[in-house]
């Protein structure tokens, strides 16, 4: 066995693949150097980043983009979700995000605001590069609950 191997080997068993993504993520972005004004600014670069390295594949239904992003969510412990068609939005319901109260357990209260800064990083990069276009925003619709459920939509 090379050492190359072994190392893939390690990193694959020893990093929850819940976080293994996430944390690469992070690691890229702060050593890009950027500034961040806050935990939420930093989330949404990371969950930017995170969504262009985790490109979804081309979908042409609002389902295959249900089941493609839900796959995506569930192949790292995340979650999967749900979209409705509003007529003059789109609303995304993620179910799961990070385990729901795990995650405060482990990383304290502030998941309150970077998870879902994240989440709508990774939703605006992934919508955007499927040709939502410039003039549509993901915004935060409610606060994540113990669960992990949080409700973003895609309008103007």
């Amino acid at each position: 066995m090379t050492p190359h191997r072994n190392i893939d080997y390690k990193i694959q068993r020893e990093t929850s693949r819940q976080w293994r993504m996430v944390l690469a993520s992070m690691a890229q972005e702060l050593t890009a150097g950027g500034q961040y004004s806050s935990c939420q600014e930093l989330g949404e670069k990371v969950g930017v980043r995170y969504a262009t390295q985790a490109a979804l594949p081309a979908c042409s239904s609002l389902r295959e983009l249900e089941s493609a992003t839900s796959a995506r969510w569930q192949n790292m412990d995340w979650g999967w979700i749900n979209l409705d068609d509003r007529g003059k939005n789109l609303l995304i319901v993620h179910h799961g995000a990070g385990n729901g109260e795990l995650v405060a357990d482990a990383f304290g209260d502030d998941t309150q605001s970077w998870v879902p800064a994240f989440l709508c990083g990774v939703y605006a990069q992934w919508l955007s590069s499927l040709g939502a276009g410039d003039q549509l925003r993901v915004k935060q619709l409610s606060a994540i609950d113990e669960f992990g459920t949080i409700e973003f939509e895609l309008s103007r």
